[in-house]
This record gives C-alpha cells, structure tokens and sequence, in this order.
C-alpha cells in the first residue's frame, strides 16, 4: 500500500463553508493493527467474527480506539482489544473488511502501519466483481453519517488513500459538500468550518492525474450526516 502527497494550498473555501488542513502533530507512538482471522480468500458464514492483533495502542472509550469498515459501509467503533468484532447477516459473496487505529476524536493515523485490510467469501467463492485491494484506492472516515457536534471547531474529515500519490500533478480527492465542489491535494484530517445546523451531504471520489474520477470499488462515497450545535 502507498499513500503519499505533494504541497498545495491547504484551504479550499465556498460561500457557506472552509475546508481548511489541521495540522498534525507528531505522534509520540504509531500503532500497529493486524487482522488475524479471517484471512485472505477465506470463506466465512453470514454471521462471523473479526480478530485481530495489535500494538502500541491502548484501546478505551474515552480515548484511542478502532475503526471497522465492512465494504463502503458505515464506520463500527470497537474499544475492547481482547474480544473481535462481530458481524451479522452479511450477504453472501466477496467482501472488504478494514479496520484501522483511530484517535480519541477518530481521526485515524497517517500510517500504512495503522490499517490492515483482508478480502474474503461469504458462502462461496464467486463475485460478480472481485475487489481489487492493490489498486488506488479511498474512502471515507469521518464525518460518519452520525450527529456531528460543530461548535466553534467545525467538523472534521478525514479519509483513507491507499496505493496512491495526492499531489498537484498527481491523484487529487474531489469532494463536493452541500453541492460546493472542490478539491483536496494532501493526505491530512481537514476542518470544515461555517456549516449550518441540519442535514449536509458530502461525496467523495478518487481523481486521477488527468483529471478522471477512479473507477474501483468503494472510490465513489456520498454520506448524509446532521450538525447540532
């Protein structure tokens, strides 16, 4: 996996709203997350169990924790790193389970060393289209599509490239939020300030060098999510 990005403007504004880069501070320790089960290719029932390992992270619910993502789905918050992370009723073919270490404000940690990812069957073997995990590759973490508290701080975004380069003259992240398109060249948690109470909409895509959105799996997100404040 490769993630990486060039320098540019780090503000993109609208009329209703800034979309300004937070700033990131050094992290005195990187955690390390694996997947232990299941693995690679591996066929599992509709009602199954992800375990993993991991370390350098204390796991709370006031504090560091995991995000689990199955497919393009929702964000499962996990906070107990002695028991997996359990799934139901999950359709059958293949799919993409994800789980990375997050912060006490779940933005995740800007390290391949902080995410792991494994394909596998539900009921067989056989997908209509297989996932291609070495390919370029983003999607969304925050918001989650839940309640989100603004206040003075704004809300943050923060998102997943893997397997390739943002940058000018590279991969960019095309959002548009609300229906107010731009673009974002850096790979960093960002803070979107001036959005009023009630419902927003953001959508996200993978856009390539010249310009074109990524085809792939899961490298088109749109998620609904509610400001109070």
């Amino acid at each position: 996996m490769v993630a990486g990005c060039q320098k540019k403007p780090e503000t993109e504004s609208s009329s209703s709203f800034i979309v300004e880069a937070v700033k990131r501070s050094v992290d005195p320790a990187i955690p390390a997350i694996e997947i232990a089960s299941p693995t690679k290719d591996e066929i599992v029932s509709n009602n199954f169990s992800v375990y993993f390992a991991s370390a350098g992270i204390e796991l709370s619910d006031e504090g560091e924790h995991l995000h689990f993502m199955l497919d393009d789905g929702n964000i499962i918050e996990h906070f107990e790193g002695n028991s997996p992370a359990n799934f139901s009723d999950v359709p059958d073919g293949q799919h993409l389970i994800r789980v990375f270490a997050v912060k006490k404000d779940h933005t995740s940690y800007k390290s391949l060393k902080s995410i792991d990812m494994v394909t596998f069957y539900v009921n067989g073997n056989k997908a209509k289209l297989p996932i291609e995990t070495k390919k370029p590759m983003l999607f969304l973490n925050i918001p989650s599509g839940t309640d989100e508290t603004a206040g003075s701080n704004g809300v943050l975004l923060d998102f997943w490239v893997l397997n390739a380069k943002l940058g000018i003259y590279d991969y960019k992240v095309g959002y548009t939020l609300d229906g107010h398109e731009g673009s974002l060249f850096l790979w960093e948690t960002y803070r979107i300030s001036g959005l009023s109470e009630g419902k927003h909409k953001i959508m996200l895509d993978l856009i390539d060098p010249n310009g074109k959105p990524v085809l792939g799996n899961f490298n088109h997100t749109v998620r609904t999510f509610n400001i109070t404040n």
